[in-house]
């Protein structure tokens, strides 16, 4: 989802002052911009002005938020001014940049940063370009807001700022992250360019000065001493500045890196749902598998238990048939015993008719019974 389209959906967008600032006119150059009649009803008319991390992030949890936050040697700058010692100063601005940081990267999509001194360079142009960021009527007057500091603080401001690293750092990440026209340079639009400016004012005030030549002549040593500082400022600058591209190289790789990811997110959740789409269709085929296994056992079981009946029943034909079986072999059993009786009557009777004919009796008897047979022959 881009920025635009978090600020245009956002139930309510507020825009806070972060500057840490005290001073009246920095309210009414805000006030100006959220009172134009082109702004929708979702953003609050009302400035809520903050100065501690956990009230903005408290804010930024419940709404998108545009945050004006100033640069360290101009809120040092109007510290020094108030009687705030310079350690404790810079000390104070990083706290609250620090927590200011930590919520811009917990919360991307719904907070844009806008650099106060540079809005009031140009508030037309800034206030166009944070409209095309969030989609959002924002508008600005066409005259530069112009404020005044003292460039003896400013310049103390400006060469102690650049000599910290953790400071240095912390404004490159902050402007990174700030709205800014493609188009727009700022007069005194780096750390060194401000600084430079700002030595130059304190030079020009201390010449139109007239004081005694002592006090003059010490003025003197300070500004040669402030141009050394400058000098050392201009070589670390440059070091800063390799690291600062070093980072920002780095900063490009990672969020190619998460928009890779993303891209992996979103392929890995459409291979998800066509796993879950292929499991629940390979579910509904269990099932219907389930339910042609059941009827097919059921099928099964009935023809079992018809064979089983079928099985009885040959069973108790093959019981019948066996005693049948028996009872035939019994008969012929009996049959042959009687045969074998017959045969041997017969035998004994062949045999008795045998001795018979063989007798003497028979034989004697022979021509008698010839005669008989004669005898009946004639008759």
């Amino acid at each position: 989802m881009s920025l635009k389209s978090n600020f245009t959906s956002a139930q309510t967008v507020s825009v806070v002052d972060y500057t840490g600032s005290t001073r009246a006119d920095v309210g009414q150059v805000l006030n100006g911009l959220v009172q134009t009649p082109d702004l929708p009803a979702a953003v609050s008319k009302e400035i809520h002005k903050m100065t501690t991390g956990a009230a903005l992030a408290d804010l930024c949890a419940r709404a998108s938020v545009v945050v004006f936050w100033r640069a360290a040697e101009f809120a040092v700058s109007d510290a020094l001014s108030a009687g705030i010692p310079l350690d404790q100063a810079i000390e104070g601005w990083k706290t609250a940049q620090q927590d200011l940081l930590g919520i811009c990267r917990k919360h991307r999509q719904s907070v844009v940063l806008m650099d106060f001194d540079r809005f009031t360079t140009a508030p037309a142009d800034f206030a166009a370009e944070l409209a095309a960021q969030t989609g959002l009527g924002f508008k600005g007057t066409n005259e530069p807001a112009e404020f005044h500091v003292d460039p003896l603080y400013r310049a103390i401001a400006a060469l102690q700022t650049l000599r910290s690293l953790p400071v240095t750092r912390m404004v490159g990440e902050l402007e990174a992250s700030s709205v800014r026209p493609a188009d727009h340079v700022a007069p005194d639009d780096d750390n060194n360019r401000r600084a430079e400016l700002a030595l130059t004012h304190y030079q020009k005030m201390l010449d139109q000065e007239k004081t005694a030549g002592r006090e003059q002549a010490l003025q003197q040593d300070q500004i040669v001493a402030v141009q050394e500082e400058l000098e050392t400022s201009h070589r670390r600058m440059k070091e800063l500045e390799a690291e600062a591209k070093a980072e920002k190289d780095e900063f490009e790789l990672v969020n190619l890196a998460k928009s890779e990811q993303s891209s992996l997110n979103e392929l890995l959740t459409v291979q998800i749902r066509n796993l879950q789409k292929e499991l629940a269709d390979s579910h509904v085929a269990s099932l219907e598998h389930a339910k042609t296994h059941r009827d097919y056992e059921a099928q099964l079981k009935e023809a079992h238990d018809k064979n089983l009946t079928q099985q009885a029943e040959l069973e108790e034909s093959h019981g019948h048939y066996e005693r049948r079986l028996s009872d035939q072999q019994n008969e012929l059993a009996e049959r042959d015993r009687h045969i074998g009786v017959l045969e041997q009557e017969l035998a004994e009777s062949r045999d008795m008719v045998t001795q018979l004919l063989g007798s003497t009796s028979w034989r004697v008897t022979g021509p008698i019974r010839k005669v008989k047979d004669s005898l009946k022959g004639r008759g």
